[in-house]
C-alpha cells in the first residue's frame, strides 16, 4: 500500500513561509479551495430560466411554509462526520478518549418531488495522517426520511481503528511532533433509530433548513419529541485503559468489550428565525432521558462479565443557516449528539456523533410549459 505523504507543517503565501495553524486549518484551508471550486461548477451549470412561484398546499399554513418539490434541486457539498468514546473514572476525574481517523467528505445530491439522495466520497488527501493517528476503516450511513408530521432516521456506525487523544478531548488538536497511541483492535457498531415529531407541523418545517425543498417563509418554532432505539457495541483484544490510567480506574472493571441497548425519548424546542422570506437560522436542543443496559467484559477473569440496567442521558442538537432562495441555495448544518451511559463501579461511557455540512445548489424547472 502506497503511504499517503504528510501535509508540510508550513504553507506558502505570496511567496513568504507562514507557520501552519494545526490539524483544522490545514483541512479548512482546502475544503475552503474545494468548496469554491464545486460552487463555479455549479453555477456553471445553470441557465438563466424565470424565477419559478412556490407551491402552496393543503399540507401546512401557506403563509408560513412553501414548496418546491416540484422542481428539481442539485448541490454539491462537503461534509465532516466525527465519532468519539470516552470512558470516564468519576471520583478520579479520570478518563481516556478514543477518536478514529477522521475524514472530510464531498459529495452530490438532488431533490425532487418525494424523492431525495445525497452521495459522498472521501479523497484520500483530506484525511488526516496515517502515520500519527492511524489508520480507520469505516461504514457510515445516515438516512432520513422527511415527512409532513417529522422526521424517521437512522444511523449506523462501524470503525475498526482508533487512536487515543492524550489531551482527554473529543476533538483532535494540532498535529503532533510524534505519534498517537493507537489501537487498530479496537472495533465498534453504533445504531440509532429516531422518530422526531414537531407538534406545529403546520407551520414549522424542519425539512425546510435540512432538505431545502421547501421553505419557512416567516419565523417559527415548534415543540419536538424523539423516542429513539440504540445499540452500542465496541470491542478490543485487550485493556481499553492504557497502563499509566489503569491505577485510577476501579481494578474490577477494566473495560475489553462491552454491549448496550437503550431505549428513551428527548423533548425541547426547535426554532427558525426567517429575515427577509430568504435567510434563515436554524436552532433547537432536545435533552432525553433512557433506560440502558447490556454486558460489560473485563480483561480480569475473576470479574469477566457484569450485566446492568441503568439510567441514560441523551442530549441532540440541529442547527442550520444559510440562503434559501427560488432558485440559488446555500448553507451550513451542524448535528450534534451525545450519549451518557452510567456504567457500574463509578464509572461512565460517553459516545458522540455528530456531522458538519456545507453545501450550495440551484434548482431547476424540469417540466415545460405548454403552448
Amino acid at each position: 500500500m502506497t503511504q499517503r505523504k504528510a501535509f508540510p507543517h508550513t504553507l506558502t503565501l505570496r511567496g513568504q513561509t507562514a507557520p501552519c495553524w494545526g490539524l483544522f486549518g490545514e483541512k479548512l484551508l482546502r475544503f475552503v479551495l474545494l468548496l469554491g471550486f464545486l460552487l463555479a461548477s455549479q453555477l456553471g451549470l445553470a441557465q438563466y430560466e424565470p424565477t419559478p412561484t412556490v407551491k402552496h398546499t393543503g399540507d401546512y399554513d401557506t403563509n408560513y411554509v412553501g414548496s418546491y418539490q416540484h422542481l428539481l434541486s442539485l448541490k454539491t457539498y462537503a461534509i465532516l462526520k466525527y465519532t468519539h468514546q470516552q470512558l470516564n473514572h468519576r471520583p478520579s476525574s479520570s478518563n481516556v478518549t478514543y477518536l478514529p481517523n477522521i475524514s472530510y467528505g464531498i459529495g452530490l445530491g438532488f431533490t425532487y418531488k418525494m424523492a431525495g439522495l445525497d452521495v459522498s466520497v472521501e479523497p484520500t488527501f483530506l484525511s488526516q495522517d496515517d502515520r500519527y493517528y492511524g489508520q480507520t476503516n469505516r461504514l457510515d450511513f445516515q438516512g432520513s426520511l422527511y415527512l409532513n408530521i417529522g422526521t424517521l432516521s437512522a444511523d449506523l456506525q462501524i470503525y475498526r481503528g482508533y487512536y487515543q487523544n492524550e489531551r482527554s478531548k473529543v476533538f483532535p488538536g494540532p498535529t503532533p511532533s510524534s505519534p498517537l497511541p493507537q489501537r487498530r483492535d479496537f472495533v465498534t457498531i453504533f445504531l440509532e433509530i429516531q422518530a422526531l415529531y414537531a407538534f406545529n407541523k403546520e407551520r414549522f418545517s424542519l425539512r425546510a433548513v435540512q432538505m431545502m425543498d421547501r421553505i419557512q417563509l416567516k419565523s417559527q418554532g415548534s415543540i419536538m419529541l424523539a423516542p429513539f432505539f440504540t445499540m452500542n457495541s465496541a470491542q478490543a483484544d485487550s485493556n481499553l485503559i492504557p497502563p499509566n490510567l489503569r491505577g485510577k480506574f476501579n481494578e474490577n472493571l477494566q473495560l475489553t468489550d462491552y454491549q448496550i441497548l437503550s431505549l428513551g425519548v428527548s423533548s425541547g424546542y426547535a426554532y427558525t428565525f426567517v429575515y427577509k422570506k430568504h435567510f434563515y437560522l436554524s436552532l433547537s436542543l432536545l435533552p432525553g432521558v433512557a433506560l440502558s443496559g447490556g454486558t460489560l467484559k473485563t480483561e480480569d477473569p475473576e470479574f469477566r462479565t457484569f450485566s446492568y440496567i441503568r439510567p441514560a442521558l441523551r442530549i441532540q442538537s440541529i442547527n442550520s443557516i444559510g440562503y434559501n432562495g427560488d432558485r440559488f441555495f446555500c448553507g451550513m448544518q451542524l448535528t450534534s449528539e451525545r450519549l451518557y451511559f452510567f456504567i457500574p463501579e463509578n464509572q461512565h461511557l460517553r459516545y458522540g456523533l455528530g456531522k458538519f455540512k456545507t453545501f450550495i445548489g440551484y434548482r431547476f424547472n424540469v417540466k415545460k410549459k405548454k403552448d
